[in-house]
C-alpha cells in the first residue's frame, strides 16, 4: 500500500537526462518505487492516486538564494514559494541574518538591515544561537524545507560591532568560535557579503579564514558594477586559496559601466573551474534587482552602525558631504524605484522613481535619498532596473548557474521574483526562449544544488529519496507576478509535495508545515 501514486507523468529525475514516462509510488515521505512497467502500481494499492498523463514530474525545486529567515516564522506555510514548486529554501544569504548573534549584534543587525526582513508579524526574535533559531523554525512548523547558512554580518557585528576597520586576531578568533558553534548546531556553511557593511571592512585574511573553516560559502561580492570583473576574479581567488566550495551570489551586471560584461564574468569563473577551483554561481531570471536603500551609502557613513549612520544623516555638517558622494555615484537614478516605506509621508511615493520623488519634494535626488533614509530609519528598500537581457542570458546559460529568487519578504511590498522566479525560469526562459533544455533547467534547480550543498536524499526522483516533488504542465507553466502585482501566483503547477505530503494542489487545499530543517551533511560531487 502506497501513500501516494503519481501515474503516467513524464518524469524528469533531476539528472539532466530526458524525461521518461513512469509511475512513482511514495511511502512514509520517501519515494518507494519508480517504474515504467504498465500496471505495476494500481489505484487499489494507493491511498491517493494522481493521474498525471501529459504532465511533467520533477524533484521539488531548491531556491539556493533565499531571504526567508524571518518570513517563515511569520508566514510559516511559505505559500509564495510552494506555489511555484519550491520545496527547499537556502538562507541566510549575503551575510545578512540573525544567528549566531549576541544581544548587541542582534540589535545592530536589526537596526541596519531590518528593512529587508520587515514581514515579521508575530515574530519574537528571542533566539541567539543557531540551535535556538532552527528549533524555533521546527517548533513553529514550516511549509518548505530549509537549509541554513551562518551569516558573516551577524557574526562580525557580535565580535566587534559595526566598526569600519579590520578585525584583530582576538576578534577573528571570536568569529571563528561562533562559526564553529553554528556549524556544529546545523548550519551547512557560511554566507558573506563584502558589498555590505560591516563585512565590507573585512580584509582578505578574515574572509579566507572563515571560508576555509566553513567549507561552503555563498558570497555577495564587493562590486557588480564597474569593478565586476576584478571582484569576480577576487571571488575566484578566495575559493582557490581557502579551498572552500564557493557560490557567487546573484551574478549580475549592474548599471552602464558593467553593460556587456556578462560573458566576461562567466569566462572568469570558467577559467577558475579549469584550474580546479570549486566555484559556481546563482541568479534570478529578471533584469531588475532589489535591496535596502542604505546599501548605496559610502562606507564612512555607515561606520559604527545604524545609530551613528542616522546621526550623520541628520548632521548639517555631514549631509553636504554625503550628498556630494551620492551625486558622484555611477547611478542611473530613473531606474531606481522605491518599493518599501513605512513613514506615512513616504508611502505615497512607493512605486515612484527617485527623480520623481525628488521633483515632488523640490530637492535633488541625493538630498531626497538622505531624507528618506532618515525618515525611514534606514528601512527603505528599492528596485533597480539595471541589467541588459543579453548579459542575463549569458549568465543563466552557464551550466554551473543555479537559480535563486533572492526574494525579499517586505511588509506590503515585493519584487515579483518572490512569487514568480521558478515558473518564469521553466516557462518563459526555457520553454519559450529555449535558453537551455528542460531536463537541464530542472537539473539546475534540483540535483545540482542538492549535491553542491550536501543535501542528502534531495534533488532526485529515485527510490529512497525524500518525496519533494512538483507536477507541472510544461506547455502552460508561467509566472504571473508583475511589479504592479508582485505576489500573484504562477499558473501551470497543480501539485507540489513536501516530504510526501501535498503542499499545493488544485483548488488551493494543502497540507501545510511539513517542511524539515536540513542540517549539515557531507557534500556530494555535482551531477
Amino acid at each position: 500500500m502506497y501513500d501516494l501514486v503519481i501515474s503516467g507523468a513524464k518524469v524528469l529525475d533531476g539528472s539532466g537526462e530526458p524525461a521518461q514516462a513512469a509511475d512513482v509510488g511514495v511511502s512514509d515521505g520517501r519515494i518507494a518505487v519508480v517504474t515504467s512497467r504498465p500496471g505495476l502500481l494500481s489505484k487499489d494499492g494507493a491511498a491517493e492516486w494522481v493521474a498525471a498523463a501529459g504532465l511533467t514530474l520533477a524533484p521539488g525545486f531548491i531556491d539556493v538564494h533565499s531571504h526567508a529567515d524571518v518570513a517563515l516564522l511569520a508566514d510559516s506555510a511559505g505559500g509564495h514559494k510552494l506555489r511555484q514548486g519550491v520545496t527547499t529554501e537556502v538562507f541566510s544569504n549575503c551575510g545578512l541574518g540573525f544567528a549566531p548573534v549576541t544581544d548587541a549584534g542582534m540589535a545592530a543587525m536589526r537596526a541596519a538591515f531590518g528593512g529587508l526582513f520587515s514581514q515579521d508579524d508575530g515574530v519574537t526574535w528571542k533566539w541567539r544561537t543557531v540551535a535556538q533559531y532552527l528549533h524555533a523554525l521546527e517548533e513553529h512548523g514550516i511549509g518548505t524545507n530549509v537549509a541554513y547558512l551562518a551569516p558573516h554580518g551577524a557574526i562580525r557585528a557580535s565580535a566587534m560591532g559595526m566598526s569600519a576597520r579590520p578585525a584583530s586576531r582576538r576578534e577573528l578568533a571570536k568569529m571563528q568560535g561562533m562559526l564553529e558553534s553554528a556549524l556544529t548546531e546545523g548550519a551547512i556553511g557560511l554566507s558573506t557579503g563584502p558589498g555590505y557593511a560591516p563585512m565590507s571592512h573585512a580584509e582578505p585574511a578574515e574572509l579566507i579564514a572563515l571560508a576555509r573553516q566553513a567549507g561552503f560559502v555563498a558570497i555577495h561580492q564587493r562590486n557588480y558594477r564597474e569593478d565586476l570583473l576584478a571582484c569576480t576574479a577576487q571571488t575566484a581567488e578566495l575559493a582557490a586559496i581557502s579551498g572552500a566550495r564557493l557560490q557567487l551570489s546573484h551574478l549580475q551586471t549592474s548599471g552602464e559601466a558593467a553593460r556587456g560584461l556578462g560573458p566576461d564574468a562567466i569566462r572568469v569563473l570558467d577559467d577558475a573551474r579549469r584550474r580546479g577551483v570549486d566555484i559556481a554561481c546563482d541568479m534570478y531570471p529578471y533584469t531588475a534587482g532589489s535591496t535596502v536603500l542604505q546599501a548605496i551609502l559610502p562606507d564612512w557613513v555607515t561606520d559604527g552602525g545604524a545609530e551613528t549612520t542616522l546621526r550623520r544623516l541628520s548632521d548639517p555638517a555631514c549631509v553636504p558631504r554625503i550628498v556630494a558622494d551620492l551625486t558622484a555615484l555611477d547611478r542611473h537614478w530613473p531606474s531606481m524605484v522605491l518599493i518599501s516605506a513605512e513613514n506615512p509621508r513616504n508611502r505615497r511615493y512607493v512605486g515612484c522613481t527617485f527623480p520623481e520623488i525628488a521633483e515632488a519634494r523640490g530637492r535633488s535626488v541625493a538630498e531626497t535619498v538622505c531624507s528618506i533614509l532618515l525618515e525611514e530609519e534606514l528601512r527603505a528598500c528599492y528596485v533597480v532596473h539595471h541589467m541588459e537581457e543579453q548579459d542575463l542570458d549569458a549568465i543563466l546559460s552557464w551550466p554551473d548557474t543555479m537559480i535563486g529568487s533572492d526574494g525579499l519578504h517586505l511588509r506590503g511590498a515585493a519584487h515579483p521574483r518572490v512569487a514568480g522566479t521558478f515558473a518564469r525560469w521553466i516557462g518563459p526562459f526555457v520553454r519559450d526562449r529555449r535558453l537551455v533544455s528542460l531536463p537541464e533547467a530542472v537539473r539546475r534547480v534540483t540535483a545540482l544544488p542538492a549535491a553542491r550543498l550536501g543535501l542528502d536524499g534531495r534533488g532526485r526522483i529515485a527510490p529512497g529519496y525524500w518525496a519533494d516533488l512538483v507536477l507541472f504542465d510544461a506547455r502552460s507553466v508561467s509566472d504571473r507576478a508583475t511589479f504592479d502585482d508582485p505576489l500573484r501566483s504562477p499558473e501551470g503547477i497543480p501539485f507540489v509535495w513536501v516530504n510526501g505530503s501535498a503542499a499545493a494542489r488544485p483548488g488551493g487545499a494543502a497540507c501545510p508545515r511539513n517542511g524539515k530543517v536540513l542540517r549539515s551533511g557531507a557534500p556530494k560531487s555535482a551531477p
